[in-house]
C-alpha cells in the first residue's frame, strides 16, 4: 500500500511533462510578463506565445488523457501483483508498450495531419482568426510527434514504481527538465519561436521514454527475461507503424482532392472527412496486421 512519501517519487516521475510545460509557459509569456527585452536585447517571442501554447497543448493532451494514461493506469495492478515474477512482469509491460505504440503511432501523425483543422474548429471564432489558427496548428506540430513517447513514459515510470525503483525515474526527470530548459532558450532564437518550446517537450519527451526503456530493460534481463523489445514488440511496433503509414497516405491523398477548408464550418466538413478516412484505414489495416491489438485497444479479450 502506497504512502504519501512513497507517492511523492511517482508523482515526481509522471509529473515531468507538466513541470515542462510550465517551464515552456513562463519563457513564452516573458514579453506578457516583463516585456519585449531580455539583458538589453529583443526577446524573440511575441505577445500571444503562452495563448498558442496554451491551445495547442490542449489538444494534444486529449489522446493522452483518453488512451494513455488510462492503458498506464490499468496495467498498474498487474505489474504491481507480479513485482517478484520478472517473467510475467515482463509480458505485461510488452503489452502495455504494444498498445501504447498501437494507439500513439496514429494519434501523433493523425494531430500533424488535421492540426490546423483541429485548431480551427476549436478555437477560430471572434477576435481568434486565420493567423492565429495558423501560428496555434505550428505550434501543435511541435507537441503532436511524440504522444506515443508521452504515454509509453506513463507505462515506464509506473513500472520502476511496481518494481520499488522509484529513485530512477526521478532522476531522469530531473535531467529532463534540465535539457527542456537549455533547448527552450536555443530553439525560441530560432525560425520556429514558440513552436520551439513545443519541439523541446517533444525531443525530452522521447529522450525520457528510450533512457527509461533501456534502464528498465537492462534490469530485467538481467533476471532472465529477455529484452523488453523482443521480436514480438518489434514486429507489432512495425505493423502499426505501417498501419499509420497508410492512414497518413490516405489523409495526405484526401486532402489534396479537397478544397482548401476555409472558416470553422469549412475546416469542420474537412475534419471529420479527414479524421473519419484515417480511422477507416488504420482500422482496415490493423484488422489484417494487428488483430491482437486491436481487440485490446477495443476492450475485447483473445479469442
Amino acid at each position: 500500500r502506497a504512502t504519501i512519501h512513497g507517492a511523492g517519487p511517482l508523482m515526481l516521475g509522471l509529473g515531468v511533462l507538466q513541470v515542462n510545460i510550465v517551464v515552456d509557459g513562463l519563457i513564452a509569456s516573458w514579453p506578457s510578463i516583463v516585456g519585449p527585452t531580455i539583458f538589453g536585447i529583443d526577446y524573440p517571442l511575441e505577445e500571444g506565445a503562452m495563448t498558442a501554447l496554451t491551445n495547442a497543448a490542449r489538444l494534444y493532451e486529449f489522446p493522452l488523457g483518453v488512451f494513455g494514461i488510462s492503458i498506464a493506469t490499468a496495467i498498474f495492478p498487474a505489474l504491481s501483483r507480479q513485482n517478484n515474477d520478472a517473467p510475467a512482469f515482463m509480458a505485461t509491460l510488452r503489452r502495455g508498450l504494444r498498445l501504447t505504440m498501437f494507439i500513439g503511432l496514429p494519434a501523433s501523425a493523425g494531430l500533424m495531419l488535421v492540426s490546423r483543422e483541429a485548431v480551427g474548429v476549436l478555437f477560430q471564432r471572434g477576435a481568434f482568426g486565420p493567423e492565429e489558427t495558423a501560428r496555434v496548428a505550428f505550434v501543435l506540430l511541435g507537441f503532436a510527434p511524440a504522444i506515443w513517447a508521452y504515454q509509453a513514459n506513463h507505462i515506464l515510470t509506473r513500472a520502476f514504481y511496481a518494481r520499488k525503483q522509484p529513485v530512477t525515474p526521478v532522476k531522469v526527470a530531473v535531467a529532463m527538465v534540465g535539457l527542456n530548459l537549455a533547448l527552450n532558450i536555443t530553439l525560441i532564437f530560432t525560425p520556429l519561436r514558440e513552436a520551439g518550446l513545443a519541439a523541446s517537450t517533444s525531443i525530452c519527451a522521447v529522450l525520457q521514454a528510450a533512457i527509461l526503456a533501456r534502464v528498465l530493460s537492462r534490469t530485467l534481463r538481467s533476471e532472465g527475461t529477455g529484452a523488453m523489445v523482443d521480436r514480438a514488440v518489434a514486429a507489432s511496433v512495425a505493423r502499426s507503424a505501417l498501419a499509420t503509414a497508410c492512414m497518413a497516405a490516405a489523409v495526405v491523398a484526401l486532402g489534396a482532392m479537397l478544397p482548401e477548408a476555409v472558416g470553422p464550418r469549412g475546416m469542420a466538413i474537412s475534419l471529420c472527412a479527414k479524421v473519419g478516412l484515417g480511422a477507416l484505414v488504420y482500422l482496415a489495416v490493423a484488422r489484417v496486421s494487428s488483430p491482437e491489438e486491436l481487440r485490446a485497444a477495443l476492450g475485447r479479450r483473445a479469442s
